[in-house]
């Protein structure tokens, strides 16, 4: 590899692979490093600690950059807003490594507070911020209540990935139930 950033990269992703697997107390330094190609004294080099991995690779499982994604676009209507966050968060996690990675964050919350608040962040700030946008764009005010069960709807289904239920349709059930709130 040729430079600092692919090593890097590289490093992350084989810790993303082996800590969905194995879960993040599970994985040894050495795993990572045997995964990675690469020697247990490089992975220090780019990484400090495990610690200092793990929340490298718990941010990364957030959806915070489906939400950031979304709110740089323009939107006609809120329900096509929703739409495209709702289609962009189940992209995010067709992967079942990344499925994985998003439940064990959630789990090891407590222990680490960057990653508590950044949790915080995405299901309270982020969320605020897309609904106050698609409030303006619908001209409907949606509940805190109401926000936290659309959100809740989508972190169940990536919880249980039930390929039974199209995507799309229950994504769109439920912006529509909302929107007749």
């Amino acid at each position: 590899m040729s430079n600092i950033s692919e090593v890097k990269n590289k490093i992350i992703n084989s810790a993303m692979k082996v800590f969905s697997e194995n879960g993040y107390d599970a994985t040894s330094t050495e795993i990572i490093a045997k995964e990675s190609g690469i020697s247990k004294g490089d992975l220090f080099y780019y990484f400090k600690t495990k610690n200092e991995l793990i929340r490298c690779v718990a941010h990364k499982s957030l959806p915070t950059d489906v939400i950031e994604s979304v709110l740089s676009k323009n939107y006609s209507n809120g329900e096509e807003m929703l739409m495209d966050f709702g289609i962009s968060f189940f992209k995010k996690y067709e992967d079942k490594n990344m499925r994985s990675l998003l439940l064990m964050t959630f789990g090891i919350r407590e222990r680490y507070p960057d990653i508590k608040e950044a949790l915080y962040k995405s299901c309270e700030e982020y969320i605020d911020r897309l609904f106050s946008n698609v409030e303006k764009l619908s001209n409907v005010k949606i509940p805190l209540h109401i926000r936290r069960a659309f959100m809740g709807a989508l972190f169940c289904y990536v919880a249980w990935w039930d390929t039974r239920i199209d995507q799309y349709s229950y994504i769109k059930q439920i912006i529509k139930d909302i929107v007749k709130l």
